[in-house]
C-alpha cells in the first residue's frame, strides 16, 4: 500500500487535524476546519438567536471536556504536531458558519510544509464548488508533492472524489 493522506470537511477536517498527529499518514487536506469548538457552536447559536451565544458556546464545550480531553476540541493545539508531514488548509472566504479567520489561525500555528489556499465567494462548505477546477488542481498538485509523486496509482493524472460521487444510486 503506498502512503495515505486525510482529507476533510468542517468538523471533518478538524477531525483530521485532530487525529493527523497520531497517524502514519503523509499528508492532510483540511477543508473549513474550525481552529477551536467554540467558534462553530457560538456562531450556530447566533444563527438561532441564542441570547449569550459566546456563554452558551463555553458551557457546552466545557460539559464535553469533562467526559474527553480538551486538547481533542481544539485543533489548533495539534496542528503543529503534523508537521513534517504536508498540510494544506482550504478556507472558504465567505463561509459563516466557520469564518476563514479560523483557517488563518490553525496556517499561522502550523509548521512547514503547509500551504493555504482562500476560495473567494465560497461559503460553508462550497470551496470545491466555487474553486472548481482550480480547487482539484491545487488538491491534486499537493496530493502528488506530499504522496511521493503518487507512482503508486494506476490514474495518471488522479481524480478527485467527492461525496456525490457515492450516494446511493437514485438519491
Amino acid at each position: 500500500m503506498g502512503p495515505i493522506a486525510l482529507m476533510g470537511m468542517s468538523m471533518g477536517a478538524a477531525i483530521a487535524i485532530l487525529a493527523a498527529p497520531d497517524l502514519p499518514v503523509a499528508a492532510v487536506v483540511a477543508d473549513a476546519p474550525y481552529a477551536d469548538l467554540h467558534h462553530p457552536i457560538a456562531n450556530r447559536m447566533r444563527e438561532w438567536h441564542y441570547p449569550l451565544a459566546w456563554l452558551g458556546s463555553r458551557l457546552i464545550v466545557a460539559a464535553a471536556s469533562v467526559r474527553a480531553r480538551t486538547r481533542l476540541l481544539s485543533p489548533i493545539d495539534r496542528v503543529a504536531d503534523i508537521a513534517p508531514r504536508g498540510l494544506l488548509i482550504i478556507a472558504p472566504r465567505e463561509d459563516r458558519l466557520i469564518d476563514h479567520s479560523q483557517a488563518l489561525r490553525l496556517y499561522a500555528a502550523a509548521r512547514e510544509p503547509k500551504e493555504l489556499y482562500v476560495v473567494p465567494g465560497a461559503g460553508h462548505p462550497e470551496a470545491h464548488a466555487f474553486g472548481g477546477a482550480d480547487y482539484e488542481a491545487r488538491v491534486l498538485g499537493f496530493l502528488e508533492r506530499h504522496l511521493d509523486g503518487a507512482s503508486h496509482r494506476s490514474e495518471p493524472h488522479g481524480r478527485l472524489y467527492t461525496g456525490a460521487d457515492f450516494s446511493p444510486a437514485g438519491s
